[in-house]
C-alpha cells in the first residue's frame, strides 16, 4: 500500500510514495542520496514521512545496511510521542540484535531476535496481526511471538525514518534502500521469501537480484537494467576490498578472519566473513588491546568454533612475540594431542626459531626456519599444496618444503589460538590477527599484498619533547624502553648527550639477518670513535655499530658476526648540523 524508494533519490529532495502517491518523506539535518539509498549519519538526520491513518494487521518490509550500532537506533519508528501506539524496527541498545515492537497506547509487546548485518545489507520483513508478530531475515523466518499484538488504528503524529521518539535513544547510522508498507495483510513466508528473491543488485555489484549480487570494482552501472557491467577478475580471484576501483585489488576470498585489533574483553570475536558465525572466544584471562589479543604465556588461550577443513590451505598471522616459552603455540588445530591431525605454528623448544607442523593423523612432516622476532611484529604466511610447504616472513619467502603434504579434509574438534589442547604450550605476547584460506596456495604476488600495510618500521624510539630523566617508549612495538643514563637531557630537538659520560640504554630483543637503520642526529665536536649506537653483546662480540672514525667527521658502519667484523667508512657526518642516516 505505500513503498518509498530511496535508492538514487536526489539530496535534499523529499521522495514520494509511488504507490499512495501523497505520501513525502523528507529528509532532515542533511541525509545524503546515492544510487544504493539514503545515508543516515547516526547523529541527527532523519526522515519525516507525512502522517496517515492506518492499524490493524500490518506489514514492514526495509532493506538496510548499518554501518554502527548506536544505542536502540531505529531503523522507523511510526508513533505520537514516547510510549504512545509507537510501532518500531531498532537494534537491541548496542548489539545487531533486531528489536520488532508494536505498542497499543503505551502497553509494549516486542519480540528480540536475529540480528542485523554490520556494514552488509539486510532484508528484514516484520508482521503483526492479531497476536502473531514476526520477524523474517533474508528471506527465512527468524522469530515468532504468539503472545505479541497489532496496531492500534488511529491517525500517528510521528512517522519518523533514522529516528527514535524517545530522545535518550541513538540515531541510525547507515542507509536505507527503501521501505514499504502493507495494511490489512500478513505477509506469508512463501510472499516474504518471493519479495527477498526480487531485490535487484545495486550499484557497485553485479547479478540479477539479491541475494546472488556480487561486488563489482570496475564496471558501468546501467539504470535501465539495473545492473553493473563488470570486469572480472583474473585467475580466479573473486574478492574485492571496500572501495576497490581496479581489477589489481582482486584477492581470493578469505574463507576464515579473526581480528582481535580493538576487540572487547568478555566479547567472541566472529569470523568477518560474510555469512559465517565462527566464533573465537578468549579463554582463562587472554585481554583484548588496540593492537590484538595479549596472552601472558601461563595459562590463556582463545577457542575458536569447530568447523570442516583440510586439502591446499594457506594461513596468515601477524603475531608479536614477548617471550619463547617452550614449543608455545601460535595456533593449534587438531584432535588432542599428536594424534590428531594436528596443524600448528610454533616456536621451537625455547628458540625464536619458526616451526609449523601438519599431520596426518599421527604422522608428521614439519619444517623449521628463520625466526620470530622478539618484541617485534612478525607478519607471517604459511602455505600448503599437495607435497609444497612454505613459510613466508615479513613479504618474503623464507624455506619451501618439497615433501609435505596437505592436511586431512575433517572436523577437529580443538582450533586454539596462543595454546595447545591440554594447555600446556602457553603463547607469550599478542596476536594481532588470523585468517585462513581453504583451498587456496597464496602467490607471491598475494603475500607481497597482504604484506603492504605491515612494510614498515618495526621500532621507533622518538626523543624529540621527550621529558628529562624519563625513559621513551618505543613507539611501534610499545615496550622497548630507552632509558637515559648519567644525565642527558632533552628538548623538542632530541636528547642531548654532553659526550662525557651519559648514554640511553635500550632493553634487549632478539634480533638479526636483513636490517634497516634510520637515524637523525647532529654531532657538536667529534670524539675518539664515538658512537651514535653500538648493538652487541661486549667488545668484539655480535656489534653492529655506527660512528665516526678515529676524532675525523668520517661515518663508520660496522656489523660483527660473532668478533669477526666487516664495514663502512664513507662521506662524513655533518658538524654543529643536523644529518640524516639510512643503513
Amino acid at each position: 500500500h505505500h513503498f518509498w524508494d530511496f535508492r538514487g533519490c536526489t539530496t535534499g529532495a523529499g521522495v514520494t510514495d509511488s504507490i499512495a502517491g501523497d505520501l513525502v518523506a523528507t529528509p532532515m539535518n542533511g541525509p545524503t542520496c546515492s544510487a544504493d539509498g539514503i545515508a543516515l549519519d547516526g547523529n541527527n538526520d532523519y526522515l519525516d514521512i507525512d502522517d496517515w491513518e492506518w492499524g490493524g494487521a500490518t506489514s514492514f518490509e526495509v532493506y538496510v545496511k548499518y554501518d554502527t550500532f548506536n544505542d536502540w537506533s531505529t531503523v522507523f519508528n511510526f508513533g505520537s510521542g514516547a510510549g504512545s501506539d509507537n510501532v518500531y524496527l531498532r537494534n537491541v541498545g548496542t548489539t545487531s540484535t533486531i528489536a520488532w515492537s508494536v505498542l497499543q497506547g503505551s502497553t509494549y509487546k516486542g519480540l528480540d531476535t536475529s540480528n542485523f548485518d554490520s556494514t552488509t545489507w539486510t532484508h528484514v520483513v516484520v508482521s503483526s496481526k492479531d497476536t502473531t508478530m514476526k520477524v523474517f531475515k533474508n528471506g527465512l523466518l527468524a522469530g515468532t511471538k504468539a503472545d505479541g499484538q497489532q496496531p492500534n488504528f488511529l491517525t500517528r503524529t510521528q512517522h519518523w525514518l533514522g529516528r527514535s521518539a524517545w530522545s535518550d535513544d541513538g540515531y541510525f547510522d547507515g542507509t536505507v534502500g527503501y521501505i514499504k508498507v502493507w495494511h490489512n495483510k500478513e505477509l506469508t513466508e512463501s510472499e516474504v521469501t518471493a519479495l527477498d528473491n526480487a531485490i535487484p543488485c545495486v550499484a557497485g555489484s553485479f547479478g540479477s537480484f539479491y541475494p546472488d549480487c556480487v561486488p563489482c570494482p570496475v564496471g558501468t552501472y546501467s539504470e535501465s537494467s539495473g545492473s553493473m557491467v563488470c570486469t572480472s577478475c583474473p585467475d580466479g580471484k573473486t574478492h574485492f576490498a571496500s572501495g576497490s576501483s581496479s581489477v589489481s585489488d582482486c584477492s581470493h576470498d578469505s574463507v576464515h578472519s579473526w581480528s582481535f585489533m580493538g576487540c572487547s574483553d568478555g566479547v567472541p570475536v566472529v569470523d568477518e566473513t560474510e555469512g559465517s558465525t565462527l566464533k573465537a572466544t578468549a579463554m582463562n584471562g587472554a585481554t583484548c588491546s588496540t593492537e590484538g589479543m595479549v596472552f601472558d604465556g601461563v595459562n590463556d588461550w582463545v577457542d575458536l568454533d569447530d568447523w570442516l577443513w583440510g586439502g591446499a590451505t594457506s594461513f596468515e598471522v601477524y603475531v608479536r612475540y614477548n617471550g619463547f616459552n617452550d614449543n608455545s603455540r601460535v595456533f593449534d588445530f587438531g584432535s588432542g594431542g599428536s594424534s590428531g591431525d594436528d596443524v600448528y605454528l610454533y616456536n621451537g623448544g625455547t628458540t625464536s626459531t619458526i616451526w609449523w607442523d601438519v599431520h596426518q593423523g599421527s604422522t608428521r612432516k614439519w619444517l623449521s626456519t628463520s625466526n620470530f622476532d622478539s618484541a617485534t611484529w612478525a607478519h607471517i604466511i604459511l602455505t600448503v599444496k599437495g607435497t609444497s610447504m612454505k613459510v613466508y616472513k615479513n613479504g618474503a619467502l623464507v624455506h619451501t618444503k618439497t615433501d609435505g603434504w596437505e592436511p586431512n579434509v575433517l572436523t577437529r574438534t580443538n582450533h586454539i589460538i596462543g595454546n595447545r589442547y591440554g594447555g600446556t604450550r602457553a603463547f607469550d605476547g599478542t596476536i594481532g590477527y588470523l585468517k585462513m584460506w581453504q583451498g587456496v596456495e597464496l602467490t607471491a604476488s598475494d603475500v607481497t599484498s597482504l604484506y603492504a600495510p605491515h612494510n614498515t618500521a618495526h621500532h621507533f624510539w622518538d626523543f624529540r619533547g621527550c621529558t628529562t630523566g624519563a625513559g621513551v617508549t618505543d613507539g611501534i612495538a610499545g615496550d622497548l624502553v630507552a632509558t637515559p643514563t648519567n644525565g642527558p637531557t632533552c628538548s623538542d630537538d632530541g636528547i642531548a648527550l654532553d659526550g662525557n659520560d651519559d648514554y640511553l640504554d635500550i632493553d634487549d630483543w632478539e634480533w638479526g639477518g636483513a636490517t634497516s637503520f634510520e637515524v637523525y642526529m647532529k654531532y657538536d665536536s667529534f670524539n675518539t670513535w664515538s658512537r651514535v649506537f653500538d648493538f652487541g653483546s661486549g667488545a668484539g662480540s655480535d656489534n653492529v655499530y655506527l660512528g665516526n672514525e678515529g676524532t675525523t667527521s668520517t661515518i663508520t658502519w660496522s656489523v660483527y658476526k660473532g668478533s669477526t667484523g666487516k664495514y663502512i667508512v664513507t662521506s662524513n657526518f655533518d658538524s654543529a648540523t643536523w644529518t640524516h642516516i639510512v643503513l
